[in-house]
């Protein structure tokens, strides 16, 4: 019996961990949370970054917002050079370090935060700043990809682009 629960569980992950990806077959997924409280989900999807050589003219991300078939956000819209379109920095130490992924699709800047206990997006344009927490029991399938955004942003950070 213990035998059968473990294969169902095992089974039942991949599931899990691609529940609230808005991201398409051979895209990479970087970063994909249900949001609280919600029936939508964030996702960052993108071409596989190279490890060596790091972001490539070529490489694209987007940021999905929305239900899947329903998007209410896409930015951008077509799949355009990451570099043209988004920022980020990280900070703290070895064990706590916090990521963040900036771009401002119009009058509205976003944040994706990720850190080891919370991954939330923010949003500062219109009116009071406000923030969709990702689903606590989202955060464990998640952090499934916690590495993929580390380096994401991490590369992100090296580089300067002028505006």
């Amino acid at each position: 019996m213990r035998a059968i629960l473990l294969t169902l569980a095992f089974a039942a992950m991949p599931a899990l961990s691609h529940g609230a990806s808005l991201c398409q077959k051979g895209e990479t997924d970087y970063f994909s949370c249900k949001i609280q409280d919600s029936a939508k989900s964030v996702s960052l999807c993108g071409s596989e970054l190279h490890t060596f050589g790091g972001i490539g003219r070529a490489d694209w991300l987007q940021y999905r917002y929305g239900v899947p078939g329903r998007l209410e956000l896409v930015y951008p819209q077509s799949k355009q050079p990451l570099l043209q379109h988004f920022t980020g920095e990280f900070a703290g130490t070895e064990s706590s370090t916090v990521y963040g992924l900036q771009f401002k699709p119009g009058p509205v800047d976003y944040a994706i935060i990720a850190g080891p206990d919370n991954h939330f997006i923010a949003n500062k344009g219109r009116g009071d700043p406000g923030h969709m927490n990702c689903d606590e029991a989202q955060l464990a399938a998640s952090r499934a990809k916690f590495d993929r955004f580390a380096q994401l942003v991490k590369e992100l950070s090296k580089r300067v682009v002028p505006k």
